[in-house]
């Protein structure tokens, strides 16, 4: 077990949702001990469970500790004998006065009742002596287990087999968490569920940047790959005829690379040795293991064999040539499979040093600098597959992304903008007019189900206190937990983008806020009947059909959402005072590309004048004559959260700007 990575887990997991935990986690446990009581007293109906499902739904991120008391299968699964057995076991725990009976009982009833293994046993022992037991169920590939992808390299374990592997688990935990003053097994295994590594994945990190420098790339793109083309040219031509490159073949070589335009040069900035030597790159264009390589580069392959071309690599012997150079001119011959790979000791690069930090799925490969051949190629491969996942066919342009990856992730984020589906009325429920457009939407989801989910962002009910919303796309969010979402959205029938909303004291979950309704009772049955329809004559696809099916099935449960926002501080503008967005105005170099973008030092004024603009067009609509009462006391309400945002958020109270902000709505 890592000791020190565990104390600082448990440290951290208490600071960050140690008041949430002593203040609601009792409720849960209560709702398991009735259940204990209620066993005890022969009855395993499970009536519990039910009485207090909207208890366990609001607080199910404590509930899920307790989740496998009863085993894979259910209390369904048990005959009467091992409900009888589980009663006598939980009589004698609740009995045990130490704790050493406790474990003495617990290796009694061990294999003895069907279906509950080590993991449910322990977990009831864990409820009724807390301080004694933790729960601890899950494994390496369930990420909302005790035991978890992050948390099972801490603990060393992937999933608990015997007592006796539990006992030294927990032997263990004990030790660190006395450390930290933590006494209560079940809060332990709390701040272990919730335990996610700061890092994001290679594919998280290549949307998101994609999303902010896309049109940055755009700008640079042609340019640049007509000077690498000209470079592969000379590279060809030679090599092909078996010619020898001459030093002004060279010369001509480092002309072209210090063509390309000025944002660019940095990615082929290892073409010999620690730069562009030209001594070392006639070296190794003319070393004969360096030419065959490139030809079997330029062969018509959509993948390469990379035992093939390790072999190859593996040959070439040229001094002041490391992996760092061959990287560089491997992404020259085939852009579309390789990209330079520089910087990895540095804060710069194609491939900054904070990537190997921060970057969940690539820690195992960072290992490969200098001349480790079998990492450098699993490398390459592992960025061409995340590349083929963000739909990428050009490794320099993963190459420029991932150059802004500290920029990108240097500044505070106070929430997220993020896209969503256009509503016809203002995402305060199914949209009919949006369902019969759907083929209007860019979003592949909504053209095959008529459906968006963030329609019901403003939604009314679903709770007095909160709204329940998404955004498009689902990826996760990995530096936001609370603060402040901006919503933005294209207009289908006018093709703009618009500013149309805000959660303020917003939170995200990725495991989802149940909503309390189930999906299906949101629809109207005509709209239901026509998309069960639908799924029977196979219309739409398979990827998008299991989860209709899902939330429209009978059995299905309660509707869940990634974010919601405190009504008090949240509000959908009025439809005439949406405020139209570009790229510019709000910080980023594309709107299309984008799913969602961080809210950081960069794009704060951008943000905090969309509001300013959004104000004043509410104010301009109150001084309208014969506007209805009951819409000029919306629009007030509006402007009120408006101005509480601005100050909350931005720091700022819009009186300071007197009316600067009027001439910067007259340049939008």
């Amino acid at each position: 077990m890592n000791r020190e990575k565990l104390k600082l887990l448990l440290k951290e997991g208490k600071e960050n949702f140690g008041q949430y935990w002593e203040a609601n986690w009792e409720k849960i446990r209560d709702v398991y001990l009735r259940l204990v009581n209620q066993i005890i007293d022969g009855d395993l109906s499970q009536t519990i469970y039910y009485e207090d499902k909207g208890l366990l739904d609001e607080y199910r991120d404590i509930d899920k500790c307790f989740w496998f008391i009863f085993g894979v299968k259910g209390e369904k699964a048990l005959d009467e004998k091992d409900r009888i057995k589980l009663r006598e076991f939980l009589i004698e725990i609740r009995n045990s006065t130490h704790e050493s009976d406790a474990a003495d009982i617990l290796k009694k009833y061990e294999g003895k009742i069907k279906g509950l293994q080590t993991t449910s046993l322990t977990t009831w022992a864990s409820i009724i002596h807390p301080n004694w037991f933790v729960p601890l169920w899950g494994s390496p590939k369930d990420k909302r287990g005790v035991i978890n992808p992050y948390t099972a390299p801490i603990l060393e374990v992937d999933y608990i087999r015997s007592l006796d592997q539990y006992f030294e688990v927990l032997r263990n935990i004990k030790e660190v968490a006395k450390e930290v003053g933590i006494s209560n097994m079940i809060e332990v295994a709390f701040y272990l569920s919730k335990y996610r590594k700061t890092g994001i994945t290679l594919v998280e990190a290549l949307y998101e940047l994609r999303g902010e420098y896309l049109q940055e790339w755009f700008k640079v793109k042609k340019d640049f790959i007509d000077v690498v083309g000209k470079i592969k040219e000379i590279i060809s031509e030679k090599i092909d005829n078996d010619s020898k490159f001459e030093e002004d073949d060279v010369i001509k070589i480092i002309e072209l690379r210090n063509s390309v335009p000025k944002d660019t040069n940095f990615i082929l900035r290892y073409m010999g040795g620690s730069g562009a030597d030209k001594q070392v790159i006639l070296n190794l264009v003319n070393d004969n293991n360096f030419r065959d390589l490139v030809k079997y580069l330029k062969g018509e392959r959509d993948e390469l064999d990379f035992k093939d071309v390790s072999v190859y690599l593996e040959k070439i012997k040229v001094g002041g040539v490391r992996l760092t150079t061959l990287s560089t001119w491997m992404a020259i011959i085939r852009w579309d499979l390789f990209m330079p790979l520089w910087g990895f000791e540095k804060q710069s690069g194609t491939f900054p040093q904070r990537l190997c930090e921060e970057i969940e799925d690539l820690s195992d490969l960072c290992g490969w600098y200098p001349d480790n051949i079998s990492k450098f190629l699993k490398m390459l491969k592992k960025l061409k597959e995340a590349a083929n996942e963000v739909g990428i066919n050009n490794m320099f342009e993963v190459a420029f992304y991932l150059s802004k990856y500290v920029t990108s992730n240097s500044t505070d984020s106070i929430g997220i903008m993020g896209v969503i589906a256009w509503s016809h009325n203002r995402w305060r429920g199914f949209d009919e007019e949006g369902y019969q457009k759907r083929n209007d939407y860019g979003f592949d989801y909504v053209k095959n189900t008529g459906i968006a989910h963030e329609w019901w962002n403003f939604y009314e009910d679903f709770n007095d206190i909160f709204y329940f919303g998404n955004i498009a796309g689902g990826r996760r969010v990995t530096r936001f937990q609370s603060g402040l979402i901006v919503f933005i959205s294209r207009n289908i029938n006018d093709n703009k983008w618009y500013f149309i909303g805000f959660y303020g004291k917003s939170d995200y979950n990725q495991e989802g806020f149940s909503t309390g309704k189930k999906f299906a009772d949101l629809l109207p049955e005509n709209i239901k009947k026509e998309l069960k329809e639908k799924l029977k004559r196979g219309e739409i696809k398979e990827k998008y059909s299991n989860d209709l099916n899902s939330v429209l099935s009978e059995n299905a449960e309660d509707y869940r959402t990634a974010f919601r926002g405190q009504k008090d501080l949240s509000a959908v503008f009025d439809p005439e005072c949406y405020v139209e967005v570009t790229p510019e105005n709000i910080g980023v170099s594309g709107i299309g590309s984008m799913t969602f973008t961080y809210i950081d030092n960069r794009k704060r004024e951008n943000i905090r004048h969309l509001f300013l603009m959004a104000k004043q067009r509410h104010e301009d609509l109150l001084k309208r004559e014969n506007l209805p009462d009951e819409r000029k006391k919306e629009v007030m309400e509006i402007m009120n959260k408006i101005e509480l945002a601005i100050e909350k958020y931005f720091g700022e109270n819009e009186k300071k700007w007197g009316g600067d902000f009027r001439e910067f709505g007259q340049v939008l």
